[in-house]
């Protein structure tokens, strides 16, 4: 006798018991059970009307379903989160599909025969990979060095056969290249200064000095170092040269005068240049 059978005869059964007439709450069992026969009987012909296979198992989603013929049916469950218990399926392509909440390590699998003994599979090693940081964007001060308006110095953060007076505002033309200054690069004291492509020195001649001017939050220089001083003497390391701000008081803004710099040319703040 099928399911629908069966109902049928239970409706007629629940009639009989109370005299021939209705049972309202049988009824109303009756009709839920045959609304679940057919959603199941749609579920079972969605795969194709024939059961080939029946698992439990976890599916992709995290959920835990019955699978027939390899594909989930119905709604989903969640499992509780354990730190042992492994829940598996088989696929379409007879994998064994494994899932579980196991902390790194190295375990052994078997395989549970009916009479209790075990068949050794092999070892499942588990070593989580550690996600590598997302390098640090560099950023390089000279193409964004202003004016004292805010602009972008010269429109490239730096303007080449130029150097300044001793006033530390005035710019003065010179008539070689070799003489280059920055915008204006906001700091504090203290902060490590790296310089890559940037040439700073001395010509023989001692005429093009490169210098470290130091400003305040107006604009207003404070000091200036010339190169090989005790305050501007930069350390080169793997061909960077890295200084310290002097810890002149209300540093905000330096300026560099570099015999060599161009395009090619970074100043980070507390920055490594890799």
């Amino acid at each position: 006798m099928d399911n629908q059978a069966r109902l049928l005869a239970l409706a007629a059964l629940g009639k009989k018991r109370t005299g021939g007439g209705e049972n309202p709450e049988l009824e109303k069992q009756i009709n839920q059970n045959k609304e679940d026969i057919s959603a199941l009987e749609a579920d079972i012909l969605s795969v194709n009307g024939k059961i080939d296979s029946l698992t439990l198992g976890l599916h992709t989603d995290g959920l835990f379903y019955i699978f027939i013929n390899n594909e989930p049916i119905g709604n989903g469950i969640s499992l509780p989160e354990t730190s042992g218990d492994v829940y598996g399926n088989i696929d379409s392509e007879n994998n064994i599909i494994l899932n579980g909440n196991l902390a790194d390590g190295t375990y052994t699998i078997k395989y549970e025969m009916a009479d209790g003994s075990t068949i050794y599979i092999g070892e499942l090693m588990l070593d989580t990979p550690v996600e590598p940081n997302e390098p640090e964007e560099i950023i390089n001060w000279i193409p964004i060095s202003t004016d004292s308006s805010g602009a972008i110095y010269n429109n490239t953060g730096y303007k080449s056969a130029t150097r300044l007076s001793s006033d530390g505002v005035t710019e003065k033309s010179v008539e070689v290249k070799s003489c280059v200054l920055t915008g204006y690069i906001p700091v504090n004291a203290g902060d490590t200064i790296c310089m890559k492509n940037v040439t700073v020195g001395v010509d023989s001649d001692t005429t093009y000095v490169s210098y470290l001017w130091l400003y305040n939050s107006t604009f207003t220089k404070i000091s200036q170092y010339m190169y090989s001083s005790q305050q501007f003497s930069p350390t080169s390391i793997d061909g960077i040269s890295v200084f310290t701000v002097p810890d002149d008081t209300g540093v905000a803004y330096i300026r560099v005068q570099a015999q060599v710099l161009d395009n090619n040319s970074i100043i980070t703040k507390n920055q490594e240049i890799i």
